[in-house]
């Protein structure tokens, strides 16, 4: 295992961090889990990004009528429009909505709103308004990394940096 070695600034921080109750009677492992977990949550500082709505048959029927739904899913070829929808073609889903009108199982309308929906973006619902707060080692040392001897950085106080911090 290689050995990272912390300036004597880095080490007497991470002394004086460790001094505080928050890690009395804690093990170094311990001490070096809390050093690196969030602290909380804060506001998102990101805005929340647009992504391609969900192609599924689900999203995807209730644009159409009961009407354009029971001629699409008697449409001989339906198997391939299927096939674009499971493999999420955009393109080819839009070309069988040009098909399917073209051969009026859907109206102009419901060829539109299905062109529309897959060309409109919506939020993410994945994003999350908060994130985890900042840990205490981005507190003490931002985005600082440490060298290694081969040659590689880490961006974790390692725990022999802790074990050597120990008062």
């Amino acid at each position: 295992m290689s050995m990272i070695f912390l300036s004597t600034g880095d080490l007497l921080a991470l002394e004086a961090e460790l001094a505080s109750s928050a890690y009395a009677g804690l093990s170094d492992d311990d001490r070096w889990r809390l050093l690196h977990a969030g602290e909380g949550t804060i506001p998102n500082p990101q805005p929340q990004p647009s992504i391609s709505a969900p192609v599924t048959l689900a999203a995807l029927l209730p644009i159409l009528s009961g009407v354009s739904q029971i001629k699409v899913a008697s449409f001989v070829n339906f198997n391939f429009v299927l096939r674009e929808i499971e493999t999420g073609s955009r393109n080819g889903i839009s070309i069988w909505v040009r098909v399917l009108e073209g051969l009026t199982l859907v109206t102009p309308a419901e060829a539109a709103a299905l062109a529309a929906y897959l060309t409109t973006p919506i939020l993410d619902p994945s994003w999350s308004t908060t994130i985890p707060g900042p840990t205490p080692k981005s507190r003490l040392f931002g985005q600082k990394t440490w060298r290694e001897p081969d040659g590689g950085s880490v961006d974790f106080i390692p725990l022999a940096a802790v074990e050597a911090a120990r008062t």
